[in-house]
């Protein structure tokens, strides 16, 4: 049996005295002495909003803080706005870069995330396959990562919706579970706020290609 435990939106800055910093270590302890027994059948998964800012002293402090999950957990991790740049709105190539060297690979140690040959959009949609569940993770940043300001807005993409449609259909009726995280919401769940900072860009074409086969974690 696999349990899921989630996290999100812990925005790690580079100060290691600010509260974002001191609450995530509070988190990690608590996580770490309550659920030791589970070890590896526990996966944890962190939809985004690492580090605050995509700066690579606020990675530095992400690995440090948060590698005494990976050490005894099963850590999933997918990027946010807020980890590909500035503010959640500017994202930048070096911030892309950053979230694969320091979360997929010096955290995560991710086989592919350590090829250099590989850019970000290479890596999702990540499959990860436990006892009675099939995880996949989506960068529901990266199809926004072209434009000049996004206002915290997210967007699958064609070619990773196709992909996850692709999953899905193959790990249909393997009497598996399928859970899909990703950081932006597929809903606009809540009136009067904005449509960009609530739901993703092309919500509809992700959830027509989960068609209901899919748990979803963000």
């Amino acid at each position: 049996m696999v349990y899921v435990l989630h996290l999100s939106d812990l925005h790690i800055g580079k100060n290691n005295d600010s509260s974002e910093n001191r609450n995530t270590r509070i988190i990690v302890d608590y996580l770490c002495s309550r659920y030791k027994e589970f070890g590896k059948k526990l996966v944890v998964i962190i939809t985004g909003d690492i580090v605050d800012d995509g700066e690579e002293a606020q990675y530095r402090n992400a690995v440090e803080i948060l590698m005494p999950l990976a050490k005894m957990f099963k850590v999933l991790a997918c990027p946010g706005n807020h980890d590909y740049g500035p503010c959640g709105n500017f994202y930048t190539e070096k911030a892309q870069a950053l979230f694969k060297e320091y979360i997929l690979d010096k955290l995560l140690n991710i086989p592919d995330a350590q090829d250099p040959n590989k850019k970000m959009e290479d890596l999702y949609p990540m499959v990860d396959r436990e006892p009675g569940v099939v995880f996949v993770g989506i960068d529901s940043v990266v199809g926004n990562e072209d434009e000049f300001a996004h206002f915290a807005s997210g967007e699958v993409g064609s070619r990773q919706r196709k992909e996850l449609a692709k999953t899905l259909k193959t790990n249909s009726g393997s009497g598996n579970q399928i859970v899909v995280y990703f950081h932006h919401h597929p809903l606009h769940y809540r009136e009067g706020i904005a449509k960009p900072f609530m739901e993703m860009d092309d919500a509809e074409k992700a959830r027509k290609a989960r068609k209901g086969r899919a748990g979803l974690i963000n």
